[in-house]
């Protein structure tokens, strides 16, 4: 699963370079990634759990012996 909002080294916001008229749309963008960083990362961290409890279902009923 690939991060959306990372970006490539280069400053996303220019608000100098026109991309943004004001520091309020500054803001909104910012809090719209930080909004989507939250979803994704509990997306992931909902889906480490399922894998786990997966694997904790798997487990065998009685621990393994060496096989000789």
């Amino acid at each position: 699963m690939r991060c959306p909002w990372l970006c490539a080294q280069e400053n996303v916001w220019q608000p100098a370079s026109g991309r943004y008229a004001t520091a309020s749309e500054v803001m909104r963008e910012g809090l719209r990634i930080v909004e989507e960083r939250e979803q994704f990362c509990a997306a992931k961290l909902e889906s480490l759990r399922a894998a786990d409890q997966d694997g904790q279902n798997r487990r065998p009923a009685e621990p393994l012996r060496p096989v000789n």
